[in-house]
């Protein structure tokens, strides 16, 4: 980061994996000082904050740790986002779901190579338009991503996704 990269952050909770729900928030939490792009899950970013709405809990990522840009996955509904001052919800796309493993992680990947592909790397360079448009690809790419079986074979390739 001192070097001018971007952190980005998926916490990707899996709840077997921990000794206890305490463990794991305390964990979730450590890094988020240093992230400049937080990708949690709607059930994630209530576990890691004090309340139940997940605008207010964007919003206290935001202030709390300086996180530039706070991403929701939000399942079928799509995706919230929190970036400066302003919020909003790109929707998602209908699919017939297959199997949703696989789906954050194709959706943060699609968004991040999105980012290169305009060659801003640094979220302080997206627009509000930007930010929308790079969502709607990474929504198309998880929705794909869901109407497939399995996690890595399941995920689209670049001509899949453009529109």
């Amino acid at each position: 980061r001192a070097l001018g990269a971007t952190i980005t952050y998926d916490p990707n909770y899996r709840q077997r994996l921990w000794n206890s729900e305490a463990e794991a928030v305390e964990q979730m939490k450590k890094p988020l000082s240093l992230v400049d792009i937080l990708k949690v899950s709607d059930e994630e970013i209530l576990l890691i904050c004090e309340t139940d709405n997940i605008e207010e809990a964007a919003r206290q990522l935001c202030e709390k740790y300086s996180i530039a840009l706070v991403l929701v996955t939000l399942g079928a509904k799509g995706a919230y986002y929190r970036f400066k001052d302003y919020d909003g919800i790109v929707p998602g796309v209908k699919v017939t779901v297959a199997d949703t493993n696989g789906a954050g992680d194709t959706f943060f990947g699609a968004f991040l190579s999105r980012m290169a592909y305009m060659k801003k790397y640094n979220p302080s360079k997206l627009s509000k338009e930007d930010i929308k448009q790079v969502l709607a690809f990474a929504n198309r790419a998880a929705a794909i991503t869901t109407s497939r079986s399995g996690a890595i074979p399941a995920m689209p390739t670049l001509d899949e996704v453009v529109d």
